[in-house]
């Protein structure tokens, strides 16, 4: 009896015992597990801030990329207006086309820099994204052998080491959303890129038609700009207006002493606002004078017909020798009569003292 009680003492104790033994052990492997998942709490929202600076860094990025993009868009109207300018304006010296020539160089050339720099700092993003995910990538392995790990030490259904194995596995799924979005950003900073080198090939188009107007432009520089002469927009004709008023032989000479002559205007009607425009009123003498039988133009000796709907009204049928053509270039006769540019005048009448109208003929 005594041997029977003594036996059930020992088993109790014994039980008492492993229960005990066991009890420890899973208050060890729970401790190991909280620090572990404190660790893996830190890290996670130690990378979690990271994100969100390298979001906010990007944000910064981008509106720096865009803000510059606005820039070289400014600067590419500008370069139009530049060479637009360029191209209408008729008094341009040889020395002011080579200064604006030198300073649309050196902005293509700085927007070519400025271009250059977007792309290394795109570069430079690309590689701090691929530092994050190899981050991120290295903290779900050490995060999965941590899982093993605690899988290989407990193999009861111990509901607390359920629960911290559960939420490791949902801190998982949402490190597989976090990357899913710095991925969908990521090709969208990829689309951006192809954008500005889309851009840049734009840029290099625009350059190259750039340069082609100003080639087309400096061919024009033998209409000697710098002399007083400009050529009339759209045509290669070459014009030059004596500010001086005098009668017509005069002005004939004035005009062959420029190296010019007085000339016949192929669009009369588009050079006669041309010129109110630039130079204000003013009638000028054209290389048209009468001959006993009709208004001749003396460069071509073509006749102009009396019934030519250019005459001023009734003017059209004066052929005596003292006549010469009149053009009409003043505000009171274009408002009158914007479609008859052309009158007679007494060749050498003090009443008709006139602006010599000279042309240089084009080589």
């Amino acid at each position: 009896m005594w041997l029977y009680l003594l036996t059930l003492i020992l088993l109790v104790n014994y039980s008492q015992q492993q229960d005990l033994c066991s009890q420890t052990l899973l208050d060890n492997l729970s401790r190991i597990m909280d620090a572990r998942l404190a660790a893996l709490e830190i890290r996670m929202n130690q990378m979690a801030s990271f994100l969100n600076g390298f979001e906010a860094k990007q944000d910064t990025n981008n509106i720096e990329i865009m803000g510059k993009l606005a820039g070289m868009s400014a600067t590419l109207h500008h370069i139009n207006s530049t060479i637009g300018g360029v191209a209408d304006k008729e008094d341009l010296s040889n020395q002011e086309m080579e200064v604006k020539l030198d300073g649309m160089s050196d902005t293509l050339h700085h927007m070519n820099s400025s271009i250059g720099n977007v792309v290394t700092e795109q570069n430079v993003n690309n590689q701090e994204m691929v530092g994050i995910l190899t981050d991120m990538s290295d903290t779900m392995n050490n995060m999965n052998l941590t899982i093993r790990g605690a899988e290989y030490k407990q193999e009861s259904n111990n509901q607390e080491l359920v629960g911290i194995l559960t939420n490791m596995s949902a801190t998982l799924i949402h490190m597989d959303s976090t990357i899913e979005g710095v991925v969908t950003k990521q090709v969208a900073n990829n689309n951006s890129l192809k954008e500005i080198k889309n851009y840049i090939l734009a840029l290099q188009q625009l350059q190259n038609t750039s340069i082609e107007r100003i080639v087309d432009i400096t061919e024009r520089l033998p209409c000697r700009i710098a002399d007083g002469f400009f050529i009339f927009p759209g045509t290669n004709e070459c014009f030059k207006s004596i500010r001086e008023k005098m009668n017509w032989a005069a002005a004939d000479a004035r005009c062959k002493a420029e190296g010019a002559s007085l000339r016949r205007p192929k669009d009369a009607l588009a050079l006669r606002i041309f010129l109110m425009k630039k130079y204000g009123d003013g009638q000028h003498w054209v290389d048209a004078k009468a001959d006993g039988q009709f208004m001749t133009w003396v460069g071509d000796q073509e006749h102009m017909s009396a019934s030519s709907p250019l005459w001023w009204p009734n003017h059209g049928g004066y052929v005596d020798t003292q006549y010469c053509m009149r053009y009409l270039t003043d505000q009171s006769h274009l408002e009158r009569n914007p479609d008859h540019p052309y009158a007679v005048g007494g060749c050498t009448s003090t009443t008709y003292s006139l602006h010599p109208l000279c042309e240089l003929k084009m080589e």
